[in-house]
């Protein structure tokens, strides 16, 4: 006898979290005609004929939205998109709700084997472990030795220098092959140049070692947007982690004590986590401010980001106007 297949699970705390995060990638298109002031979202009722701002809000750093015309409410992000789309407030029934939480996850796209134990959510709440950054000296002889080939995948496209001793080699994607990354970095117990990251360390920021006084800091989703984005803006530090948006907790986040942030992620909901992510790292590394821009232009594609605008020749102006500033602290 066959066992019965097994219904895809979703944790529902996963996703609580995660629609909190992802709040403004969507309030504006339920709730069209609001405005963002630091940390609130006033927008007229899409479920009444509103006629001035000021009695729906949602208030992002409290995780708390409310309808206060007619006295409705609460701290569910859930509760928050069923509002909206149907005018409804969540049922008392936790199966009903669960059901209505499962639309909601397949409204964001969040897959149902994820679990909050496997997502990296958990960085809002857990620091990471302390851990020596990893940055030997290396002469300047051994700066010319770096390895010229992958044993497997050849030749790079772009090395990418984090600092004098980590680097990242980008190659990009053939017929047989997707696009691959892989780090390299220097031993120097073994005096040589070793493929992968070295054990035990929190690795550098992109190009962090440039970094200067009171300079300005500008992250983004690898190392090609980052590079973009110090076209747009030449008198900032563009940087990005290393391994992309799958693990920010593994680099150090030190050295953006007392600086201004702005984070520019791609265009998706991948994208809006990990400026989520990188922006909770920062505060508790002590930055100044941090704000995370977002795509407001309906006609962006997803997954874009700086360095498809500038593959496309967006003005600097352009890109300004076709972006919004979430204030993260």
């Amino acid at each position: 006898m066959s066992k019965p297949e097994r219904q895809a699970s979703y944790d529902l705390r996963l996703i609580e979290a995660m629609g909190w995060q992802a709040v403004p990638t969507f309030i504006d298109r339920l709730a069209p005609s609001g405005r963002w002031r630091n940390n609130v979202y006033d927008a007229l009722n899409p479920q009444r004929d509103d006629q001035r701002l000021g009695s729906f809000k949602v208030i992002a750093n409290q995780r708390y939205w409310g309808d206060f015309a007619v006295g409705v409410g609460g701290k569910s992000a859930v509760g928050l998109w069923w509002y909206l789309t149907t005018g409804q407030t969540l049922p008392s029934s936790r199966a009903e709700y669960a059901d209505i939480a499962k639309k909601f996850a397949e409204y964001l796209a969040i897959p149902p084997t994820c679990q909050v134990s496997q997502y990296r959510v958990k960085v809002a709440n857990t620091p990471p472990p302390k851990k020596e950054v990893f940055n030997p000296d290396v002469p300047d002889s051994i700066l010319r030795r770096t390895p010229m080939y992958h044993p497997e995948l050849g030749e790079p496209s772009e090395i990418y220098w984090y600092t004098r001793s980590y680097l990242v080699y980008r190659f990009d994607a053939t017929p047989d092959r997707k696009k691959e990354f892989r780090p390299v970095h220097w031993s120097a117990t073994e005096k040589r140049w070793k493929f992968g990251d070295p054990s035990g360390y929190l690795l550098p920021l992109y190009k962090i070692n440039h970094l200067q006084p009171s300079q300005k800091i500008i992250f983004c989703e690898g190392e090609k947007a980052a590079e973009a984005a110090s076209q747009y803006f030449p008198t900032g530090l563009c940087t990005t982690t290393a391994h992309g948006s799958k693990s920010p907790y593994r680099s150090d986040f030190e050295k953006v004590r007392g600086h201004e942030v702005l984070i520019w992620p791609d265009n998706d909901l991948p994208g809006w986590l990990y400026a989520c992510d990188v922006a909770e790292l920062c505060k508790q590394a002590g930055a100044n401010s941090i704000k995370i821009v977002y795509w407001e232009c309906r006609d962006v594609p997803e997954k874009w980001d700086l360095a498809d605008a500038l593959a496309s020749r967006l003005a600097k102006e352009e890109l300004i106007k076709s972006a919004k500033v979430f204030n993260w602290n």
